[in-house]
């Protein structure tokens, strides 16, 4: 999901990595109890998780249903910068800037949302059934 990795520094990637870490300015909450917990940026030539610390920008609200982040992280592997620019969305869509234009991804729900939801389809299923006799 990021843009792509650089050896040269812009003057805008010395700007966002001046600001806090982005897991500084976490959570993003919108209005019907939807909620973004972390964000994870990866480098864009190896491919490793950048360590939350090392990843810092800023996080804006253009939109009551939208969150922007704009930020750089650095890989000391590689010792390059990748830039992220994206936009998390109320409905849990991410879209944001890819190497061939903008992208759209959906997060893989974590194992407990999952087993929630199993449960709550399962118990449904039950009371429907009860309530049908």
């Amino acid at each position: 999901m990021a843009e792509h990795a650089q050896r040269n520094i812009t003057a805008r990637d010395l700007e966002l990595w001046r600001m806090p870490s982005i897991q500084q300015q976490m959570p993003v909450v919108f209005s019907k109890d939807a909620r973004w917990d972390e964000y994870d940026g990866h480098c864009a030539s190896c491919g490793e998780r950048i360590p939350a610390q090392d990843l810092r920008g800023i996080v804006r609200h253009p939109l009551a249903t939208v969150a922007e982040i704009e930020a750089v992280g650095v890989c000391h592997g590689c010792r390059l910068v990748t830039r992220f620019l994206h936009r998390l969305h109320e409905d849990m869509r991410v879209t944001g800037l890819t190497r061939g234009g903008w992208g759209e991804w959906h997060p893989c729900p974590s194992w407990t949302t999952r087993l929630r939801a199993g449960i709550r389809a399962v118990l449904v299923a039950a009371l429907r059934d009860l309530f049908r006799r």
